[in-house]
């Protein structure tokens, strides 16, 4: 399925904007029902976006996850 998400927080590490899904801020609240209404009123874009998130989630792995968890972890120590 295509997703709308917020863009913080981990659900938007899985999804790329405008091609698995909309990744959005949360102050903008007409972002997100734009987003939506495109999702419902184009099949063709549901369908493509859809397909291209499983696509993505049959490529991703419990490894890769914790892996790139550890490596922002990283990342977020060393510049703090």
């Amino acid at each position: 399925l295509a997703a709308v998400v917020a863009d913080r927080g981990g659900v938007a590490e899985t999804v790329i904007d405008q091609h698995t899904g909309f990744t959005l801020s949360i102050e903008k609240p007409q972002q997100w029902s734009a987003a939506l209404k495109r999702l419902v009123e184009d099949e063709t874009l549901r369908r493509r976006m859809g397909e291209a998130a499983s696509l993505r989630m049959q490529h991703a792995s419990i490894l890769k996850s914790c892996e790139a968890f550890v490596r922002r972890h990283r990342e977020a120590v060393a510049t703090a």
